[in-house]
């Protein structure tokens, strides 16, 4: 049998393989260089190495851009004339992610806080050549409404990671395809609509009352009725919501004239529309924008 030998490297080949530093650093070893050029070429093997991972890395970015993700505001806060959406750092990730795992690169959080209070949060980018670029922004700890002080620093940790991921990978939010039917007439004259409140988008107002009753099949639920600028909100619940999860029925009364932040469902059962009550954040306060983060 007849074997075709491997075609010798060209000359150019010859001098293309003999300037990369995996090749010189070879070469130096199979002749028994000193430590000291070893070293040097080592150091140069580095550079080269962070260089070329450099252009691996806005390469990949290149091609995640070329993408043209779309992320839309899915959060809506109303509060008194304000009215407003924006995207929640669940969507962004949601969306974010997988398109930076098809290009090699990934993204995480780093969170410091400093001894005055002060938030810290660093998005970085990483490409699996090893190369990383990041955004750092910080802020104080979110004191409105009536947060805990952990809560306070969760607040901000979220608020900060929502803009130095939208910041590392260039993306803006879009407003949903179809407008939000409030607009500031309706929050400006709400006696003017027969319904002035939207089920899924979030409100702020002051807990009037909060009881339990029993249906006609003795089930027992929720009922609570809310104070809000366009009127008031009266809804039941079935299960109780993550605000008031560990609070017994005969604690409800202790919520009244609180201030929160709510959202609910709406369905339509017998010819009438009910309300559900679907979020409840005794922590809404003076800044919407942090509400059900």
């Amino acid at each position: 049998m007849t074997t075709t030998p491997e075609t010798p490297p060209t000359e150019v080949e010859q001098r293309d393989l003999a300037f990369t530093p995996d090749s010189l650093l070879q070469l130096a070893v199979d002749k028994g260089a000193d430590l000291d050029r070893l070293e040097r070429l080592m150091d140069l093997k580095e550079r080269w190495d962070k260089e070329q991972a450099r252009k691996d890395f806005f390469a990949a970015f290149a091609a995640f851009k070329a993408e043209g993700l779309s992320v839309t505001k899915d959060k809506t806060v109303k509060y008194s004339s304000t009215f407003f959406q924006h995207a929640s750092l669940e969507n962004l990730t949601d969306t974010i992610a997988p398109a930076l795992a098809r290009h090699g690169m990934g993204h995480n959080f780093d969170v410091h806080q400093a001894d005055t209070g002060e938030v810290q949060v660093t998005c970085t980018l990483a490409h699996e050549a090893g190369h990383t670029e990041s955004v750092t922004l910080s802020g104080a700890p979110d004191k409105s409404g009536q947060k805990n002080p952990l809560q306070q620093v969760g607040s901000t940790i979220k608020y900060l990671s929502r803009y130095t991921l939208m910041a590392i990978t260039g993306l803006a939010p879009e407003d949903p395809d179809q407008p939000h039917p409030v607009n500031d007439a309706h929050v400006a004259n709400p006696a003017t609509e027969v319904n002035p409140f939207e089920p899924d988008t979030l409100y702020e107002g002051r807990v009037s009352w909060c009881e339990e009753r029993t249906s006609k099949t003795g089930k027992k639920f929720g009922a609570i009725n809310i104070q809000t600028d366009q009127g008031d909100v009266e809804m039941t619940f079935w299960h109780r919501p993550e605000g008031i999860k560990d609070l017994p029925p005969e604690d409800w009364r202790t919520l009244e004239k609180q201030q929160v932040a709510f959202s609910f469902t709406a369905q339509e059962k017998g010819g009438k529309i009910w309300r559900n009550l679907a979020t409840l954040d005794l922590a809404g306060g003076d800044d919407p924008e942090q509400w059900g983060q």
